[in-house]
């Protein structure tokens, strides 16, 4: 059975799907393989995390991954990067961040045993109100690997409590120097 390209626009408009077909939506930054599950009792456009969609017709289709979740997966034209790394922390232990620069504007919260790793750099919102820490770790355990991911805080001095970034990894917390 082949795969179908199309646009995450015209999979929720797909009328009926086929089930257990596997779509590929070719979308800039969300390109991923979706199977129909289901074809009615889903409530349309309800959907309950990024890897589920409800189609319009009440079809649900769900994303096809292995390893992490591509955190382009998260961003809409409704949500913020803070938002869109939020929810894809809450969905999965491993989150892959591609080259490009993604801005927060208060603490991302992860709990333990997650992996965020990639080539992209998590910046400072330039009019993020008021000093916070970039990363929160809770949890009894702290195992959260960090891997080749850049983190920049481009704040204006007079905000500052201090000349650091600083990440909250429950009972250890690490420092960075701030270089300008």
């Amino acid at each position: 059975m082949a795969i179908i390209d199309l646009t995450i626009s015209a999979l929720k408009k797909l009328n009926p799907p086929s089930l257990n077909h596997t779509y590929y939506v070719t979308d800039n930054g969300r390109e991923s393989e979706w199977k129909c599950t289901s074809l009615t009792g889903n409530t349309p456009g309800e959907n309950n995390t990024d890897n589920i969609l409800i189609g319009d017709h009440g079809a649900k289709f769900v994303r096809i991954y292995s390893g992490g979740v591509n955190i382009l997966w998260f961003k809409t034209i409704r949500n913020t990067w803070t938002d869109a790394i939020q929810k894809a922390i809450n969905v999965s232990d491993e989150i892959y961040f591609p080259y490009g620069t993604y801005q927060i504007s208060r603490t991302i919260n992860i709990s333990s045993n997650k992996r965020l790793f990639g080539s992209g750099t998590i910046a400072r919102e330039k009019n993020a109100p008021g000093f916070f820490e970039f990363l929160e770790i809770t949890g009894s355990d702290t195992n959260v690997k960090i891997e080749g991911l850049t983190f920049n805080e481009d704040i204006d001095p007079d905000i500052a409590e201090d000349e650091f970034f600083t990440a909250n990894f429950g009972s250890d917390s690490i420092t960075y120097e701030i270089t300008r």
